[in-house]
């Protein structure tokens, strides 16, 4: 089974497929069972707030944008559940924006 070279991985993410990554035999039959297996299926983040959640993503540490050369890095990948990953991607932050505004005393 053969690894993805950096520049493939550069080359995707210029193009705007990052999925591909994810989409790589290595990735699906190597990383992401080794990292689920290391982490013990377990999300990370919640573990570390004493809670007990099963993990769905793999997630890299350091945004594979900025660093594809380590997108294949076990160092570098932890397995977390999917709120956390959206958090951890600030993906929640206008959600949580907009339900603050709706209990604004002027509203009511």
């Amino acid at each position: 089974m053969r690894i993805p070279s950096t520049s493939e991985v550069k080359q995707w993410i210029a193009e705007g497929r990052e999925d591909k990554v994810y989409k790589q035999r290595y990735w699906t039959n190597v990383i992401r069972p080794t990292v689920m297996k290391k982490c013990n299926n377990e999300c990370q983040l919640c573990k570390r707030n004493g809670k007990h959640t099963k993990a769905t993503i793999i997630h890299h540490i350091k945004e594979l944008k900025m660093f594809p050369e380590l997108a294949y890095a076990l160092w570098n990948l932890i397995a977390v559940c999917w709120e956390c990953h959206e958090e951890e991607h600030e993906r929640f932050k206008y959600k949580s924006k907009e339900k603050k505004e709706d209990l604004n005393d002027e509203r009511w």
